[in-house]
């Protein structure tokens, strides 16, 4: 099992859409959303479905789970059909930060032994130093999700600095919002870029929408599973130019 963590800084934007274009990608080979942001959860609301059983009930379990257990299957909730499985965190940030406390201190309760599911943990504005610490060590790679304009960088910047404190490989993607291209931006945040992803709020927009994004722009989709498959340990140092956003 293999577990990507998804992050920002504020001012920046993409995460969950990221996260939801790789899922719907490669689903099918293993791919899993976890909704690990402590500003609450918002798939729940998109897709018009209960946020129970979810990340609380999970959580609220992992205390007791056994490491041998696969726990986390019994909670993921089939989106769009099904081309989403996802663990959804409720919605209110209050619900999810209490959520995320408790299983910041099992976070091994979202592993399951012996399977080939790839977790992609959409961490939203996370703070490695806070509670959060424990999912992001739990990550075997991590990306920070940052726009290509001066402020999105400037706090970027900041939290890029925390990461290596981790020991997990850290990496960017970029969204190319602004002028300063993938050099520029490796040089002020000390991190190598996984890869550069167009801004366009309509590919986005359609990946929202639980009617369209089971058949969300298949060159979008494509693109996402393209930069998932880069971030594995057999990646290629290059930045890749993919279409997410």
């Amino acid at each position: 099992m293999t577990a990507l963590g998804l992050l920002a800084a504020k001012g920046s934007a993409g995460v969950t859409t990221l996260a939801t274009a790789m899922v719907l990608a490669r689903a099918a080979a293993g791919a899993t959303l976890i909704e690990a942001d402590r500003a609450g959860g918002d798939l729940a609301l998109l897709h018009a479905v209960p946020q129970s059983p979810g990340l609380a009930e999970l959580a609220a379990r992992a205390r007791r789970a056994a490491p041998e257990q696969d726990v986390l299957t019994g909670y993921l909730r089939p989106l769009a059909g099904g081309a989403l499985p996802t663990l959804l965190a409720p919605v209110d940030s209050a619900g999810a930060s209490a959520a995320l406390d408790a299983l910041s201190q099992h976070p091994r309760t979202l592993l399951a032994p012996d399977t080939a599911r790839t977790l992609v943990l959409d961490l939203g504005r996370a703070d490695p130093t806070g509670p959060a610490r424990g999912l992001l060590a739990l990550c075997d790679a991590l990306v920070l999700v940052t726009l290509g304009d001066l402020t999105a960088l400037a706090h970027a910047q900041a939290l890029a600095r925390l990461l290596p404190e981790l020991g997990r490989p850290a990496r960017f993607a970029l969204i190319d919002s602004g002028p300063y291209p993938a050099a520029e931006a490796e040089a002020a945040l000390g991190l190598p870029c996984a890869g550069i992803l167009p801004f366009d709020p309509k590919h986005a927009a359609r990946l929202r929408d639980p009617l369209q994004a089971a058949a969300a722009s298949t060159r979008l989709v494509r693109a996402a599973g393209h930069l998932l498959d880069t971030l594995t340990p057999a990646a290629h140092d290059a930045p890749q130019e993919v279409l997410v956003t």
